[in-house]
């Protein structure tokens, strides 16, 4: 199978990302370092590139291969570039550049991208150079032990938002926050709690999910595939369709934090998304949130709780995360859990299993070059039987099917390993 899309993600998202490829244009789709590719129709690339959350780079694909040094990238990408149809993409008024990606490699990304761009230009002679705003971007992304080169459909890094004006030390990025839910298995009717939400990313990337609206509402105007020659498009038509926005009557995602002003930036942060009536905004302190919700009402708590470092006070943390896990113990129904990532969890999760949680799912992702640990926590279920039951769904099945499938699972492994 050919593929004519590629998608660039942070490492340990690819899972996330592949299945909302899916669920917005039912693409077949293949899961490289990093990388998700699938085959599509340029309409769907926009798309994607339009409404995706957990993507950092979206583009068309020209070309791929494998490479053993510097010099053999050049050479193979040379090689590749005269086969490429050029006259798609480019006439007398297109100006382009090339932007250098790398993954994984301390190959020079500058220098590369430098002489890529001189080989597109032998191609094409008279070729105009824009580096600042180009029509046509040509992306050159350099993992490992392999290279692509593609058509820039976004034009921007899309884990930047927009709508993080007010950004705190501890925010998450959003795509991240995004692929959290994904791990989490949050279904948009579930009812959802950040306690810790700082800046407001998960509950925001919860309700974008929500309402369908695009992290691109607001920067239409600068998307690059708008500028693409093959493109022609009733853009005014296309985002009108794409726009179609869920309106949320009776919100069930909870934003709360201990100080107000996280909770302020947001609420002003959401604003600004465009999705601030979706949220239910408090300053709460974790031991009152059963003061504020009902027993047994909330499916997922999804948090980025206050991590350990050399200044905090280790016995005020663990006494913060023993009373999160009493709290969802009381406020989370049968099958509700307690998705948690930090760069290191042995603290919490020695809280959790002093209350009975159990980790159910476990996941590392990464931010540029840190890692950060997701674990998902439920209490009452070994996790084999609660793998099972996530597997089957929230519909009842017949006790044969349940049976087979008990009997057709593999062993449980924690995903992202393999």
């Amino acid at each position: 199978m050919s593929h004519n899309t590629i998608v660039l993600v942070s490492k340990g998202l690819e899972q996330a990302a592949e299945q909302e490829i899916k669920d917005l244009t039912k693409a077949k789709t293949k899961i490289e370092d990093q990388i998700v590719l699938a085959e599509t129709t340029r309409e769907n690339i926009c798309v994607i590139a339009y409404k995706a959350q957990t993507l950092d780079i979206v583009g068309e694909l020209l070309a791929s291969f494998e490479y053993t040094d510097e010099e053999d990238l050049l050479k193979k990408a040379e090689s590749e570039i005269k086969t490429i149809t050029w006259k798609d993409w480019i006439d007398k008024e297109i100006s382009f550049r090339v932007t250098g990606i790398t993954r994984d490699t301390k190959l020079p990304r500058e220098e590369l991208a430098a002489e890529i761009g001189g080989f597109i230009i032998n191609e094409n002679k008279g070729l105009k150079v824009n580096l600042k705003n180009p029509e046509l971007n040509i992306l050159l992304i350099v993992t490992k032990n392999k290279a692509y080169l593609a058509v820039d459909y976004v034009g921007h890094d899309l884990h930047k938002r927009e709508y993080k004006i007010f950004p705190n030390p501890a925010s998450l990025r959003g795509t991240i926050a995004a692929a959290l839910l994904h791990v989490a298995q949050w279904k948009t009717k579930e009812m959802l709690l950040d306690p810790f939400s700082q800046s407001g990313e998960i509950c925001i990337e919860a309700a974008l999910k929500q309402t369908k609206t695009s992290i691109n509402f607001y920067s239409q105007d600068k998307i690059a595939f708008k500028k693409l020659l093959p493109l022609d498009l009733p853009w005014i038509k296309w985002f009108a369709k794409h726009d179609k926005k869920v309106e949320v009557r009776k919100p069930n995602i909870y934003c709360f934090d201990a100080k107000m002003p996280n909770v302020t930036a947001a609420k002003k942060n959401a604003k600004i998304a465009g999705i601030h009536k979706a949220i239910k905004f408090s300053r709460f302190d974790v031991d009152w949130i059963d003061t504020k919700l009902e027993k047994a009402s909330v499916q997922k708590i999804i948090t980025h709780p206050p991590e350990p470092n050399k200044f905090s006070n280790t016995k005020e943390l663990k006494k913060l995360y023993l009373e999160l896990f009493y709290q969802a113990e009381f406020i989370l129904k049968s099958t509700g859990t307690v998705t948690i990532i930090q760069r290191n969890q042995d603290l919490i999760t020695e809280a959790a299993k002093e209350k009975g949680f159990k980790i159910m799912l476990e996941k590392e992702v990464y931010c540029g070059q840190s890692p950060l640990q997701i674990r998902v926590y439920h209490k009452g279920l070994s996790r084999k039987s609660w793998l099972l039951k996530s597997r089957l769904g929230s519909k009842p099945r017949s006790s044969e099917r349940l049976l087979s499938l008990k009997f057709r699972m593999v062993k449980p492994r924690p995903l992202g390993r393999g």
